[in-house]
């Protein structure tokens, strides 16, 4: 499967994240992961994470889906690491993350390599936003997201 990660790429994308519905940060945060299988743990907690607040946006203007969870992955990624969920920073990672989502995942585009498959995509934009952050490198997110489409359910 042929995907990209970019760390510089990014586009202008509105947050869409209903922050009241997601956990707040703890006061200590884990150390970041090294290996895949512990990078895995972390992003299906988030995953969980960001599951749980799709019923709380059924009546809003835009409702999440399993689908447009992806959107959720630079805040829930932000909030791991105890940075700040909005700035200058955050929007960067954020425009950063987001667009190698919709680079990967667009669900408009069936050619998409990680079309249709909305754990995978939300997995690209957690590691997207730490390779913006600058905590990971390429080669450690492709080792990681490649481990996580091995072991990610298909939902």
């Amino acid at each position: 499967m042929q995907r990209t990660v970019h760390p510089l790429r990014g586009e202008q994308e509105g947050r869409t994240a209903l922050d009241s519905t997601l956990s707040k940060p703890t006061a200590m945060k884990p150390k970041l992961p090294r290996k895949p299988a512990e990078w895995l743990a972390e992003i299906t907690r988030a995953w969980g994470e960001a599951r749980d607040s799709i019923p709380e946006t059924e009546e809003s203007r835009h409702p999440l889906t399993e689908e447009t969870l992806y959107q959720l992955a630079p805040l829930l990624a932000l909030r791991a690491r105890g940075r700040p969920e909005e700035g200058e920073e955050a929007t960067r990672v954020t425009e950063v993350a987001l667009a190698n989502v919709l680079e990967n995942a667009d669900p408009e585009d069936p050619d998409a390599p990680l079309a249709g498959d909305a754990p995978l995509a939300f997995a690209l934009g957690y590691l997207a936003t730490h390779l913006a952050l600058g905590l990971i490198d390429e080669d450690q997110a492709e080792v990681v997201l490649d481990y996580c489409d091995e072991h990610l359910p298909d939902e």
